[in-house]
């Protein structure tokens, strides 16, 4: 009689397993002896995992079999092999980085195989930079699993996108102007952050005035850059530092006064240099006499430009030209004065100013009208202009008396040759009628010259080579008068 019995048997670490006719035989017998007891199969694989049916025959020793059939359990009970290796991983544009569970796989194995592979982490962002550790599950078809460890270090190898902006700035009152890194940025993004912003060039100077190429460098946190280039465009827009002084001046002789922007500039300045100074009046006469505003303008070389006011005081200190008449002698008949006349009115004193005209206040002394003795006396005259500037003159008056009537037929012998002179003219027979003096005086009573003789002389030349063409006065003083005479200078 057969008698089976249900078994359950392991696989081993080969993925094999067998079994023997005692393993499944559950107490076969028979009265006349056993001969044989055989299965129909003993080996088994992963292929077998699971309940297979086992057929035991026996046979007697009579030749007499029976079969019975058992239930024989495979079971994998070894756990896989799990192998890890480390990765390394870059971060993609976003920030992000996935892997699967055959990324860190090493060669893990197993004999009936892997059913599956998992791991713990599978996706990384900019808070996984550096290294991760990751869990490898790997599971067989019977449940067996194993675990290891792999090192997943995260990268971030994508730079920033950088994108740049154009700007325009001022210098300011120095000259200079500093810009930042930020002022050229447009928005630029990285997925893990920026780190840092610099510039090649953020100092610019007047030198710098117009447009400046400028490379804008963008830097994340992982030291990936990106750069782009901007335009920065320079502007001078400060005008100059202007700064005026109040001047006086005065009018020359012809009442006309210059100045030059220098005269008022008191150091007006500019940080990019000054192109051109100008005044708002630069001459002036006797009509701007007192205060003037004018105004200082500065241009600086980029058109800039800023004015201020000054005060031009324009005074007149030049006094008046005043010309006096030489000496004067006059005669009167013996028991009479002499009645002083206003040489400035009748123009033997004449004035000229840079400003007055015409010259109004004057004084003489003698005053006008004075009666004079026989004697010799100073003539003073004074001129002043509107202004106050005053001139003075002086001259001497000899006040002589007439000492009688010339003996005609002496005088009539005294010649005069040439007539009209020239260089000279020659006075003879000077002797008949006792000459003691000769005085040549103009239409205007000035007198020019006197030749003084001993009253025995018969002739004297006369040099009229200086004078101008006109007609002459010739005062001949004899022992017993004064007699005059013209002659006429060509």
């Amino acid at each position: 009689v057969a008698s089976c019995q249900d078994i359950t048997i392991q696989l081993d670490a080969g993925g094999n397993a067998s079994i023997t006719v005692n393993d499944i035989d559950n107490g076969s017998s028979d009265t006349c002896g056993i001969a044989s007891s055989t299965l129909d199969r003993t080996n088994f694989t992963c292929a077998d995992i699971g309940v297979n049916v086992v057929t035991l025959t026996i046979t007697d020793n009579n030749g007499n079999s029976s079969s019975c059939t058992a239930n024989v359990t495979v079971e994998d009970t070894i756990a896989p092999l799990a192998v890890c290796q480390n990765i390394t991983v870059p971060l993609d544009a976003s920030g992000m980085a996935i892997i699967t569970a055959m990324d860190v796989d090493g060669g893990s194995s197993d004999f009936c195989g892997i059913a599956s592979r998992m791991i713990d982490v599978t996706s990384f962002d900019c808070s996984n930079i550096g290294a991760n550790q990751v869990m490898l599950t790997v599971m067989d078809g019977s449940g067996n699993t194993d675990t290891c460890m792999a090192t997943v270090t995260v990268e971030d190898v994508t730079p920033p996108a950088v994108v740049c902006q154009n700007i325009t700035v001022q210098l300011d009152a120095s000259g200079t102007v500093t810009i930042n890194a930020i002022d050229l940025d447009n928005g630029s993004t990285d997925a893990c952050g920026i780190a840092t912003y610099s510039l090649n060039n953020s100092f610019f100077t007047c030198s710098s005035i117009g447009a400046n190429s400028v490379i804008l460098t963008v830097t994340d946190t992982s030291g990936n850059s990106s750069s782009c280039n901007a335009i920065v465009t320079v502007e001078d827009t400060v005008g100059p530092s202007v700064s005026c002084q109040d001047i006086t001046v005065q009018l020359d002789a012809s009442g006309v006064a210059f100045i030059d922007p220098s005269a008022i500039n008191s150091g007006s300045s500019d940080a990019c240099g000054i192109a051109n100074v100008s005044i708002s009046q630069s001459t002036f006469d006797c009509n701007d006499l007192g205060a003037n505003n004018v105004t200082l303008s500065v241009t600086d070389v980029n058109g800039n430009t800023s004015s201020c006011t000054a005060v031009v005081t324009v005074v007149d200190t030049v006094d008046p030209v005043l010309d006096c008449p030489s000496d004067q002698v006059v005669s009167i008949p013996n028991g009479t004065s002499y009645n002083v006349p206003d040489y400035f009115a009748n123009g033997l004193v004449t004035a000229s100013d840079n400003c007055t005209d015409p010259l109004t206040n004057y004084s003489q002394n003698p005053t006008p009208g004075t009666l004079l003795d026989v004697g010799t006396y100073t003539v003073s005259v004074t001129i002043t202009d509107n202004n106050g500037n005053s001139e003075s003159c002086n001259f001497q008056l000899t006040v002589d008396f007439l000492l009688g009537t010339p003996d005609a037929q002496n005088v009539s012998q005294i010649n005069l040759l040439p007539n009209p002179a020239r260089e000279y003219i020659l006075a003879d027979n000077l002797d008949k009628a006792g000459v003691q003096k000769i005085s040549l005086y103009d239409l205007n009573g000035r007198l020019i010259k006197e030749i003084h003789v001993d009253g025995t002389t018969n002739s004297v030349m006369i040099d009229t080579s200086e004078l101008a063409s006109n007609l002459y006065l010739l005062y001949i003083y004899t022992e017993s008068g004064l007699v005059s005479r013209k002659f006429i200078k060509e």
